[in-house]
């Protein structure tokens, strides 16, 4: 999976994750653990998307 398709895959779980939570951001993140732990895919999507905004947050600092 490329960094594109992690942000894909990654933006994906989200919104259905807030659509089945009403918007409710908590209930959205438990939603969200609970997919990832259930699907190595989206595990794998979550985490490269977690380093990029790492990177993204070193590129700003520096």
């Amino acid at each position: 999976m490329n960094d594109a398709e992690a942000l894909a895959v990654g933006t994906e779980a989200v919104e259905e994750a807030l659509n089945r939570n009403g918007d409710n951001k908590v209930l959205a993140a438990e939603d969200l653990k609970n997919q990832a732990s259930a699907d190595g895919r989206l595990k794998e999507a979550l985490k490269r998307v977690g380093v990029l905004e790492l990177q993204s947050e070193q590129a700003v600092k520096h």
